[in-house]
């Protein structure tokens, strides 16, 4: 078993740290034109998906 499953603060803290690095680089990415524009839909979404499904692995068992 992994070290970081091991130990679900770590994991989470890594977590919360990609998702907040997601927060920032992607739009910067979306202005200079580096993503594709199909993805521009689920930019509002990608992020409270992220969340959400974070809060719910963290609450489990």
């Amino acid at each position: 078993m992994s070290a970081a499953l091991e130990r679900p603060a770590i994991a989470a803290v890594l977590l919360i740290a990609g998702f907040g690095l997601v927060a920032v680089l992607d739009p910067v990415a979306a202005r200079r034109g580096e993503t594709p524009l199909f993805f521009a839909r689920l930019r509002p979404v990608q992020r409270p998906l992220a969340i959400v499904s974070l809060a719910v692995r963290v609450s489990g068992p």
